[in-house]
């Protein structure tokens, strides 16, 4: 969701647990058992055997936002990166974007750069060491900027947060200063991550993005990555990966953008990184479709969509930003069916929120929803 924490600087969060059924066959999926509130908060994901989890929540002490694991069935939580370790990184800058790897035994992440500065044109802010020197209203945006994958490198640590690892080298001084992702293969050897290279005056209003696919490897212990690869859909300049298919790992789900003049209009495509081979499940690029996860089974895709307000067009922009938590068949996009109704009087969900991103549980029975909001109780 590049480019929306910092347009809505006065926001809630908020983590909601949806219990679904689906069929077997996929043609009558979307009968909704119950929703309620979650009572751990924060962006949590499961491991791969369903054992541990992971919080993404802003720590008092250093107030900076960091990575927790916790043990299913347990509210405590311990903070791995908390504590500066050899070579690890700083525990005073912001930590994004946590995914597990499916061995279960290492946990990537992004993690704030220690320089790096904002031109203004009349003049630089510079933040040094977690430290924002400019103006509150820059400073608040810079924060928005690493929320959507901007100053900040890839890390991968070990669960216990004690040996870490930068992969990447994202700088201003380089060709790219950030990404989003990683979307990692089944068989965790495949990472793909979308990083920046454009200017948002040029590519409207995200920025221009590349997709790379690399090989990540342990050898003798140390996590690597190499064979790093360019394969964007030719065009589409405003991408961000998803998720791999979980049964075939030839298929990676996107949301993307052909429009440069209106990147606000996405859709969730499906590429083959083997063959090229790209389709539109969406069909509807004037509408925001974003955040696509598949279910376990490989066979639903989950998004969040504006297109349950498609009769407002200002609904699909970062100003007038209205969403719902949507399913469809996960090979031809059919199907779709409205999950959430965030602003629809008379459902316990119901309030002012929009839905920013959804999270299957390793049973494909269970979705956790993070939700933006203005004023939400």
């Amino acid at each position: 969701m590049k480019g929306l924490f910092w347009l809505l600087s006065c926001i809630v969060l908020s983590f909601f647990s949806l219990s679904v059924h689906s069929s077997p066959n996929c043609t009558d999926y979307c009968t909704i058992k119950s929703i309620s509130l979650s009572p751990i908060q924060g962006i949590n994901l499961l491991s791969p055997d369903g054992t541990k989890y992971l919080v993404n929540q802003l720590d008092p002490a250093t107030q900076k936002t960091q990575i927790y694991i916790g043990n299913v069935g347990s509210d405590e939580l311990t903070c791995i990166t908390c504590t500066q370790y050899p070579n690890g990184p700083s525990p005073h800058r912001y930590h994004y974007q946590p995914a597990w790897h499916p061995s279960g035994e290492w946990i990537f992440m992004s993690v704030e750069n220690d320089y790096y500065y904002v031109d203004l044109l009349l003049f630089k802010v510079y933040i040094i060491n977690g430290t924002c020197d400019g103006p509150d209203a820059v400073c608040s945006a810079v924060l928005g900027w690493i929320q959507s994958g901007i100053y900040v490198n890839l890390w991968v640590c070990s669960i216990d947060g004690v040996h870490c690892y930068q992969l990447t080298n994202f700088s201003q001084e380089n060709l790219a200063n950030g990404y989003t992702g990683p979307a990692i293969s089944p068989d965790g050897k495949t990472l793909v991550w979308s990083q920046i290279v454009g200017n948002p005056l040029v590519y409207v209003p995200f920025g221009g993005w590349q997709l790379i696919r690399a090989n990540f490897e342990i050898v003798n212990g140390l996590p690597t990555i190499n064979n790093e690869t360019n394969i964007t859909p030719n065009g589409m300049n405003w991408n961000e990966p998803g998720c791999f298919n979980p049964v075939n790992g030839d298929l990676l789900y996107l949301t993307g953008s052909f429009d440069d003049s209106n990147q606000q209009g996405m859709d969730q495509y499906v590429l083959n990184v083997r063959t090229g081979d790209l389709v539109d499940l969406n069909n509807t690029p004037s509408i925001w479709d974003e955040h696509g996860l598949v279910s376990p089974n490989g066979k639903l895709l989950i998004f969040t969509s504006a297109y349950p307000y498609r009769a407002d067009s200002s609904s699909s922009t970062v100003a007038g930003y209205k969403t719902e938590i949507m399913m469809m068949n996960a090979v031809n996009g059919s199907g779709q069916v409205q999950l959430t109704h965030f602003r629809t009087p008379g459902y316990v969900e119901s309030g002012d929120a929009s839905a920013a991103v959804a999270f299957w549980n390793r049973d494909g029975n269970m979705i956790f929803m993070y939700t933006i909001s203005s004023n939400f109780n």
